[in-house]
């Protein structure tokens, strides 16, 4: 199973943060899945919008915290981790200059870098719940 799901109907682009157990942190997937997804959406000229959200109780918790620590090991040079946190960076630019709107749900806690991808969309909405 996918890490981010991607969905096109009447339009709308859903993109799907897949890791509810882990109130969607975000993997290395789903930072490569959005990174060549959001340019190919934003040229797509059957995609008029695109919306991010979370599977589950949570829109994004953030980075992996735990999987970092199992990569802390890893020897990296500056200029590769560098590389590697300008990557992740670059997400949240490409969100806001996307030359289509662009529309966080947020279903739940929406957290670090989890926020930072909310924040980088045109309009942030509550996905409402019975109950709330």
């Amino acid at each position: 199973m996918s890490d981010l799901i991607e969905t096109i109907e009447s339009g709308i682009a859903t993109l799907t943060f897949n890791r509810p157990e882990r109130m969607n942190a975000l993997s290395t997937s789903i930072m490569q899945g959005l990174l060549d997804g959001l340019p190919r959406l934003a040229g797509d000229p059957a995609v008029k919008v695109v919306v991010l959200t979370g599977a589950g109780r949570a829109f994004c918790a953030g980075g992996d915290v735990k999987s970092m620590a199992e990569g802390a090991g890893e020897q990296r040079s500056a200029a590769e981790a560098t590389a590697h946190l300008r990557s992740r960076m670059e997400v949240s630019r490409i969100l806001h200059e996307l030359p289509k709107p662009t529309i966080a749900m947020i279903n739940g806690a929406a957290a670090g870098a989890g926020l930072a991808l909310a924040l980088a969309c045109d309009l942030r909405s509550p996905v409402l719940r019975q109950g709330w």
